[in-house]
């Protein structure tokens, strides 16, 4: 049985043709012959009848020709605009019921949907966040996407298991070093950098930085909350970042303190306020308290000023706060966050171009890392540090 859409106005051999044009376009050159037919069945989940019309359309344009005993030779190149990402695959962490809820992912999901608009293709959704267990690369293959984003995926089998599939792919919002894919990131060091030369500008010495770590549900198989830690690319990118920064801009200061917190599933359903109030008293303790502090987040400097608010403790006038990463996130009785705010629009905008470029060429050998800006943004909480 089939398992390609039927939501596409084409038949299902024509959408079998433009998929085995884009296996050609990718890994083959004039001469080479195709994987056997029987082969292309399973790929693509169709029948063999299938398999040969799609084969009997890309011979008609010259693209292949069958050689009998000899299989199916590929005749020319795919031209430029020859392949199409006709449908396109995106996997998510979130429920699909709150992808919209976070404005990065709604940035980001925006970007990618006017991009395809654009190109006349669809979009489909894929939410690894269900109770019947992650989606897995080769169920999102076989439903007949063209491509596919990962975004914010960084689960390191996962991530490599779907990189083993025949299809065009591009990460968003992770990477790894050592699977050579595509990946479309924050500049974490940038930001962080320029959270950093801020505060050590308005004369602090005394900066710690706080972290709060959300575990995924038991049934998504989450490991080890630190060992996930070390796995999020973001996460430790800042964590690093800062601790470079400090030494090269602070040298003489004594160390800084690091504080993460992890909050699981039961924490998230109770708003997480134990959990920031946890992470409160480690990074500000009453003896020796810093006179600023680092948020990995903007969700978690946030938390962090409301929980300090309910201590007693003023923002900016008593500590400062900064998060290094956000996308606008406000609070009616806070100042405004001061924060490097990244344009997580363009992060749809060029995994999208990647996606399109990897339609037609070849995967990178090597992990390829494209890094998006920011824009420092100093608000009102942070200031000079409080007099002795």
């Amino acid at each position: 049985m089939s398992v390609f859409l039927a939501n596409r106005d084409e038949p299902l051999y024509i959408q079998v043709a433009e998929r085995i044009k884009g296996l050609i376009a990718r890994n083959y050159q004039p001469g080479e012959v195709l994987p056997p037919y029987l082969q292309l069945t399973e790929r693509y989940g169709v029948g063999l009848v299938t398999v040969k019309r799609a084969m009997d359309i890309l011979a008609a344009k010259g693209i292949v020709t069958p050689i009998r005993r000899k299989g199916t030779v590929v005749n020319r190149r795919i031209r430029p605009g020859e392949t199409r990402l006709g449908q396109v695959g995106l996997i998510v962490r979130s429920t699909i019921n709150r992808l919209f809820e976070a404005r990065y992912l709604g940035e980001i999901v925006g970007a990618l949907a006017l991009r395809l608009d654009c190109l006349g293709s669809n979009l489909r959704i894929f939410s690894l966040n269900r109770r019947s267990g992650p989606i897995t690369p080769r169920d999102v293959v076989v439903a007949g996407v063209d491509g596919a984003v990962l975004l914010g995926v960084f689960d390191r089998d996962y991530i490599a298991a779907f990189a083993r599939e025949d299809v065009p792919l591009v990460a968003l919002d992770h990477h790894l070093d050592d699977v050579p894919l595509d990946y479309v990131v924050c500049d974490n060091a940038g930001a962080t950098r320029a959270v950093l030369e801020h505060l050590v500008g308005l004369g602090h010495r005394r900066i710690a930085y706080a972290e709060l770590f959300t575990t995924a549900p038991s049934w998504l198989g989450a490991t080890d909350a630190e060992e996930a830690i070390r796995e999020e690319s973001d996460r430790v990118e800042r964590r690093e970042a800062f601790a470079a920064g400090m030494a090269e801009l602070l040298p003489d200061a004594e160390a800084p303190r690091h504080v993460v917190v992890s909050a699981g599933p039961e924490d998230r359903a109770a708003g997480g306020e134990r959990k920031i109030a946890e992470l409160a008293d480690a990074v500000r303790p009453e003896k020796d308290p810093p006179t600023a502090i680092v948020a990995e987040s903007d969700y978690t400097a946030v938390g962090l000023i409301e929980a300090l608010g309910r201590r007693g403790v003023r923002v900016p006038e008593d500590v400062s706060v900064a998060a290094i990463a956000g996308a606008d996130m406000t609070a009616a009785d806070i100042p405004p966050l001061t924060y490097c705010r990244v344009d997580f629009g363009s992060m749809g905008e060029k995994g999208m171009e990647l996606l399109e470029l990897r339609s037609r060429s070849p995967r990178p050998s090597e992990a390829n890392v494209v890094r998006i800006g920011f824009e420092f943004t100093p608000g009102k909480t942070t200031s000079a540090p409080p007099g002795p």
